[in-house]
């Protein structure tokens, strides 16, 4: 039995009747254009899941698709791959059940992957129609189908028409306009954010509609003027001025803001200033806490009622950087227990750590660091508990653990094919500079300074690298200019 054979029936035998029913009309709806073959070998695996007579063979389901041709299994090859593509899209798609706006994001995205644009507007029929079968707030409760449907022609010729806008009510058809704008640079900042190049009109979006969309920096409804300025600060990333115009303004008309809104512009401000700090520019950490605060204070932290580990240890990290003590440990109190995919803890028992560590209590600290070194190890929270481990042997005056870990921690780097490239020849400078640190006499001035300035033009994690940097030269004022120089400690 092929792998993708086997895979696409394993999920299909798993089917209850709505999800045959809901594929089956996903694979013949007229907003997209299937071959007819692809719909003929849904037919027949629904016919055979239904039946419940078994996994059926390439060549009963080529005689359902292909009636009185011989057989040719290259061809049944490749028309069973396109089926498994559209039973994949569906499945992706249905992911979104709760989350319309997401769904209708994510069919603009498939239209980049079109090198047809024709297919544009059935896109864009798709994502509306998602929306319109659910209210996203109060200022869209009157979104209708048939709006969103007439909007696809208003987008193209870039204006409403007037016949249109009375047939199917103003109100209806103006909140199904906002919509599609707000679709449209949520796809262009989207397009920002990953480091694509964004284009004009058609280069863009595909519509035609960016060279009017910009002009909502100006428009007097907050939703769509925050979501066009938040795409002007991704576009113009050295602009301190557009940046601080965009958190006075997401402060000023978050009363106006749907949550789900209100979080995209926090999110995206947050994002911002992530890459700034990733430049070096250390001066947003502070303003992230801040950011972040809003975001707690406001509850917009949590999605679906969970928060990522990994945003979770972030936050906890950049707080206690900032020597926001108290909020740290607030969060970790908080929303430990309401962890996305930390089923063993280990983002709340690293975050516990690192909040001893700023403590002073480094006997707890490494209590909790090998707890996330424990039978139920992540690879990434254990590189940062490996990292600041070896800083507890060092404050502990561990010698002998600290080389010993360092060690260690350069083996484990090296055999774990989870770790990327780039990120693996970081940790493995950073223990290379923590074993020759080890090795350095206290009082070895000439060695000492070699020391610091091969770790200046290194290149490897930035809060490991501070450190030794600042180890280094408390060592180098304790220093007697008299002081005997011996090798080792």
């Amino acid at each position: 039995m092929a792998k993708d054979e086997g895979k696409l029936w394993h999920i299909l035998s798993l089917f209850q009747s709505e999800d045959w029913d809901r594929l089956r009309h996903y694979l013949n709806s007229s907003y997209f254009n299937r071959s007819l073959p692809v719909k003929a070998l849904g037919e027949a695996y629904f016919q055979a899941c239904t039946s419940r007579s078994g996994m059926p063979d390439d060549h009963q389901l080529y005689a359902a698709v292909f009636d009185g041709q011989p057989f040719d299994k290259v061809r049944m090859k490749n028309l069973r791959a396109a089926l498994q593509r559209k039973v994949d899209d569906f499945l992706a798609q249905s992911a979104w059940d709760q989350d319309p706006v997401s769904q209708a994001e994510y069919a603009l995205r498939k239209l980049e992957q079109l090198s047809d644009k024709q297919f544009f507007m059935r896109y864009l029929d798709r994502a509306t129609d998602l929306i319109a079968a659910s209210a996203i707030d109060e200022s869209r409760r009157q979104l209708s189908l048939y709006a969103c449907t007439e909007l696809l022609e208003a987008a193209r010729i870039r204006q409403p028409d007037r016949g249109q806008r009375e047939m199917y009510g103003a109100g209806a058809y103006h909140h199904a306009w906002q919509f599609f704008q707000l679709l449209t640079i949520r796809h262009l900042i989207a397009k920002t954010n990953s480091d694509a190049i964004v284009g004009e009109s058609e280069s863009a979006d595909g519509a035609g509609a960016l060279g009017e969309l910009m002009l909502a920096s100006q428009s007097e409804i907050p939703v769509i003027r925050l979501h066009a300025l938040l795409l002007e600060v991704y576009r113009h990333p050295e602009n301190a001025a557009l940046f601080e115009r965009l958190k006075e303004e997401i402060g000023v008309q978050s009363l106006e803001l749907a949550p789900s809104d209100l979080r995209y512009l926090f999110t995206g401000a947050v994002n911002h200033c992530i890459r700034r700090i990733n430049l070096g520019e250390t001066d947003y950490m502070p303003i992230l806490v801040n950011l972040y605060k809003q975001m707690d204070a406001r509850n917009l932290l949590l999605s679906l009622g969970k928060l990522s580990a990994p945003q979770f240890k972030n936050m906890i990290n950049l707080g206690l950087r900032c020597q926001e003590i108290e909020w740290a440990e607030s969060l970790i109190s908080r929303y430990g227990e309401l962890l996305e995919n930390d089923p063993h803890g280990n983002a709340v028992a690293f975050s516990q750590g690192m909040l001893c560590y700023h403590k002073g209590d480094l006997v707890a600290a490494e209590r909790y660091f090998h707890r996330v070194l424990g039978q139920y190890e992540d690879v990434f929270f254990g590189l940062d508990a490996r990292s600041i481990l070896l800083r507890v042997y060092y404050e502990t005056n561990n010698a002998v653990g600290m080389e010993s870990l360092a060690e260690s921690f350069k083996a484990f780097v090296k055999r774990n094919k989870q770790i990327a490239k780039s990120r693996k020849d970081g940790y493995l400078t950073t223990a290379k500079f923590f074993k020759r640190f080890i090795q350095i006499s206290p009082w070895d001035r000439p060695a000492l300074l070699a020391f610091d300035e091969a770790l200046q033009k290194a290149a490897f994690p930035s809060s490991s690298k501070q450190w030794l940097i600042e180890k280094v030269a408390l060592l180098l004022s304790s220093i007697p200019k008299d002081a005997p120089q011996s090798k080792k400690y």
